[in-house]
């Protein structure tokens, strides 16, 4: 006997002897498996990385920038422009506030004060001040401005630089009256005391100016300084009411905080009726 499986899911089994053999089928037996299916294998181990490939080509340029001036749309305006490599333009604007003017060359943008300077600097106060020392009137005294160092030199002449003037009305009398010197009128006193005058420089007598307002008045002038003459007159006669008699003395020493004191004393018994005096103090 001869088993063959000739093809597919079929059993061909060929008897060639005996002849008179005979095959019983009692029962089907299981399905056999399929041998075509074959069990799957274990996952393989990841490859190695490929090499990196080629540089791909250059992207395409970007834009250019350039940056000029130009004229502002008003006359107190200019731009500052940027120009793209397209001919787009953005601009900034520059105008000019109150007090300035805005002008422009080529790239160059100029802003002006136009408003002048009220604050004065110190050689301008100094050469203001000045100036008014300047071809001016001084009496007695000079004034120079010094513009190197910005100073003004005051210097005290040998002249005038005081005058004292007194008055007062008198009746007839043959003492010694005293006048208050100290730019008021005060009636005559016989006491020295209270017509001190205080002086406050150093100086020296210069001139004695005395007015009489009685004819025929005959007297005696002095000068105190403190409680001492510095100067008396001769005896001098004022003729005719009005008179002036100058006596220059240009003598004495006074400190300063010593007093002076003026006085006539009559020779006769006339009315004066009133004695002005005036009295020039030089620097000493």
């Amino acid at each position: 006997m001869a088993v063959t499986v000739t093809s597919g899911d079929t059993i061909n089994v060929t008897v060639t002897q005996p002849a008179d053999s005979s095959i019983t089928v009692s029962s089907k037996g299981p399905k056999g498996d399929d041998g075509r299916n074959g069990i799957n294998g274990t996952i393989g181990a990841t490859g190695a990385t490929g090499a990196t490939g080629a540089t791909g080509a250059a992207g395409a340029d970007g834009k250019s920038y350039s940056v000029s001036c130009v004229d502002g749309d008003n006359s107190d305006e200019e731009k500052i422009r940027l120009t793209d490599s397209d001919g787009g333009t953005d601009d900034v604007v520059i105008e000019a506030g109150t007090g300035m003017s805005i002008a422009r060359s080529s790239d160059k943008i100029t802003l002006t004060n136009t408003v002048t300077d009220t604050n004065l600097t110190t050689e301008a106060v100094q050469d203001i001040v000045g100036a008014m020392f300047t071809s001016n009137t001084e009496t007695g005294i000079s004034a120079t401005y010094e513009d190197g160092d910005g100073t003004i030199d005051l210097v005290v002449s040998s002249s005038q630089i005081m005058t004292l003037t007194g008055g007062a009305s008198v009746d007839t009398r043959t003492v010694e009256a005293f006048i208050s010197m100290n730019y008021s009128t005060a009636d005559f006193t016989s006491n020295v005391a209270p017509m001190r005058t205080p002086l406050p420089l150093a100086c020296t007598l210069g001139t004695v100016a005395v007015m009489a307002g009685g004819d025929s008045t005959v007297a005696v002038v002095k000068v105190y300084q403190n409680d001492s003459a510095i100067f008396t007159s001769a005896s001098t006669t004022w003729t005719t009411a009005g008179d002036v008699k100058i006596f220059t003395v240009n003598s004495g020493s006074f400190s300063a905080g010593d007093t002076l004191s003026f006085s006539i004393d009559q020779s006769s018994s006339v009315d004066m009726n009133y004695i002005q005096a005036t009295i020039t103090l030089n620097v000493s």
